[in-house]
């Protein structure tokens, strides 16, 4: 709301400063936290944190479970290999 007042008020120049500070901030307030979030979830598949799902015998989730890595540079190189391959 704030700026679309400062708009109102004929402050055109602090409402798109305003809206520029917003959208930064904004972006840094939902990537770390996803950053975060996605970096420990695949830290944690990588040393054998979710093998349970690789015992399940005939299951949607053992078909499509990849097995830990060997080391965490491998794991780091299939990543990349992956990312590029999408």
């Amino acid at each position: 709301m704030k700026p679309l007042k400062l708009a109102l008020a004929g402050k055109p120049d602090e409402a798109r400063r305003n809206i520029a500070s917003s959208a930064f901030r904004r972006v840094i307030r939902l990537a770390i936290p996803a950053t975060l979030a996605t970096t420990i979830s695949w830290s944690l598949a990588n040393i054998g944190a979710y093998n349970m799902a690789l015992s399940l015998e005939n299951s949607w989730l053992a078909a499509h479970s990849h097995p830990p890595s060997n080391s965490i540079s491998s794991a780091i190189y299939e990543l990349c290999q992956a990312l590029v391959l999408l």
